[in-house]
C-alpha cells in the first residue's frame, strides 16, 4: 500500500465520500485500508466543516439579512420539525461532506450529541460503499 495514495484517497473523502470508494479501488487499495481512508477523511471533513461553519453563519447573517427570505426559511424550519435529524443524515452521501456539516450545523448545531451521531453515519454510509464497491476491486 503507497501512503500517499491512503492520503489521496482520504483528502478525496473529505470532500465526496460517495466517489471515493471506487477510486481507492481503481487505484488498487483492498478493502479495510480503502474503509480506513474513506471514514477517516470524511470524519475530518464533517469535522472541519462543522467547526468553521458557526462563524461563516454568523458573518452571512450579518451581511445578508433580508426579510424577503423569511418564506423560505419557514419552509425550511417546517421541514426540519416534520421530519427530524433522520432525513438529513440518510441524505448525507448525496451531499459533500462540507454541505452536510452546514447544514446539520445550521439546523441541528444546538444538540450536543450531533457531532456523534454524525461521525456515525459517516461511518456507516463509508462501510456501505466500501461493501457496495468492493467488487470492483476484483475486475
Amino acid at each position: 500500500m503507497n501512503v500517499v495514495q491512503f492520503f489521496l484517497i482520504m483528502l478525496l473523502a473529505t470532500v465526496k465520500t460517495l466517489l471515493s470508494p471506487p477510486v481507492a479501488y481503481a487505484s488498487g487499495l483492498t478493502f479495510w485500508p480503502t474503509f480506513i481512508a474513506i471514514s477517516c477523511g470524511g470524519i475530518i471533513g464533517f469535522l472541519v466543516t462543522f467547526l468553521i461553519t458557526n462563524s461563516l453563519i454568523r458573518l452571512w447573517l450579518k451581511k445578508r439579512y433580508n426579510p424577503k427570505n423569511l418564506r423560505k426559511a419557514r419552509k425550511i424550519v417546517n421541514l426540519k420539525k416534520k421530519y427530524k435529524l433522520g432525513v438529513f443524515l440518510l441524505f448525507l452521501p448525496f451531499f459533500s461532506v462540507p454541505v452536510m456539516a452546514y447544514v446539520v450545523r445550521k439546523f441541528f448545531g444546538h444538540s450536543k450529541r450531533i457531532i456523534f451521531l454524525s461521525c456515525l453515519i459517516i461511518v456507516f454510509w463509508c462501510l456501505f460503499f466500501c461493501l457496495v464497491y468492493s467488487p470492483i476491486q476484483r475486475i
